[in-house]
């Protein structure tokens, strides 16, 4: 499997002139086990508004729909990020208990087969078809290498300017609207997800908090998503653990993110990264601001 999707590497970079991302096994739910964070509280909360969803908590709170900030001059189709937000959602969304990345490869393959069978004396159907399937595996196992994300970083005074220092600070549990990527977890269990409606907020302990919240989804009018996942879904971290801060663009869809990338560390051996796209620039120099109070002095940070 490494073969197949190292070859997968060299050859999609080799093909695609735009940009890309995704993760690894395409058949089967992304788990993973990892270290399970010491959590505070996050039941105390009083929020109030007109219309909460249902899974919004009591006191919901204005969510990001749509907020895709985009560097001036940038080319507005990413070939990368249209193929990784693609393979993303054929892999997480299920269709007779299977993920529809699965059905599709089965199609292909029957179809190449039926075409072999059915005009062995002009074969050049199937091995049209034969290509495609295998394009297909080697795109899907590349973006799964990749954990559908691909990622470049901004210089600072670029992606921050500077005005940072000038936002008002965070106030304890103020919500920030976010589209954060990478690790969740709820109850013992960690996923994996792209692009999760969420929001950003410190308590008056500096614990830095993610509250991500999972809807029903549909793809391609058959897929659903696993109603097992729907709901609330956390990533929880100390100042102490963050090991790396930078701002950059992140190529999910058509349209790059302007995010902030964190890093931090669970143990000596294992690292998460989480992904922070926003609204508005503001927000992002305020969270950013917020994260630097009392990092660790070795972090490490943008020139």
């Amino acid at each position: 499997m490494l073969g197949l999707a190292s070859a997968a590497d060299r050859i999609a970079d080799c093909v695609l002139t735009s940009n890309l991302s995704f993760p690894y096994d395409f058949a089967t739910p992304v788990y993973h086990e990892r270290k399970t964070l010491s959590k505070s509280s996050v039941e105390n909360q009083t929020r109030y508004d007109k219309n909460p969803d249902p899974l919004t908590r009591p006191g919901g709170y204005v969510i990001l729909q749509s907020g895709k900030p985009c560097r001036e001059g940038i080319i507005a189709l990413s070939t990368k990020g249209v193929i990784l937000k693609s393979s993303y959602k054929l892999r997480r969304h299920l269709w007779a208990e299977s993920p529809l990345s699965r059905w599709l490869g089965m199609l292909l393959l029957a179809a190449a087969l039926s075409s072999l069978l059915v005009s062995w004396l002009r074969p050049w159907a199937a091995v049209l078809i034969g290509i495609l399937y295998v394009a297909y595996i080697l795109i899907l196992a590349w973006s799964s290498r990749r954990e559908y994300i691909h990622y470049e970083s901004q210089p600072f005074v670029e992606a921050i300017g500077h005005s940072a220092a000038a936002e008002p600070p965070l106030r304890p549990e103020e919500l920030i609207p976010v589209r954060a990527s990478g690790w969740f977890s709820v109850e013992g269990r960690d996923r994996y997800y792209m692009d999760l409606d969420a929001d950003f907020e410190t308590v008056a302990t500096r614990e830095h908090i993610l509250l991500g919240r999972v809807r029903p989804s549909h793809y391609l009018q058959i897929g659903r998503w696993s109603v097992d996942e729907l709901g609330w879904w956390y990533v929880f971290f100390q100042p102490a653990m963050i090991s790396e801060l930078d701002v950059g663009y992140l190529y999910f869809g058509a349209e790059p993110q302007q995010v902030l990338r964190l890093i931090y560390t669970l143990d000596a051996k294992t690292s998460q990264t989480i992904y922070l796209a926003f609204g508005h620039d503001a927000a992002l120099r305020r969270v950013w601001n917020d994260l630097l109070l009392d990092v660790p002095p070795d972090v490490v940070l943008p020139a």
